[in-house]
């Protein structure tokens, strides 16, 4: 298995495994993002982060 993780200059993660890939946002690394996504979740104030 093979896996790579970029890292951003925003602090957002992107990870590759196998072709396939995800996104993970977290609240501290990337706040404006997180806001965006996350401002109208109900878990908002209890989420650290989020995969897409």
């Amino acid at each position: 298995m093979f896996a790579l993780r970029k890292i951003s200059s925003n602090g957002g993660e992107i990870n590759f495994d196998l072709g396939d890939y995800y996104s993970l946002i977290t609240k501290e690394h990337s706040p404006e993002e997180f806001e965006d996504k996350m401002k109208d979740h109900p878990n908002y104030d209890e989420a650290y982060a989020f995969i897409y």
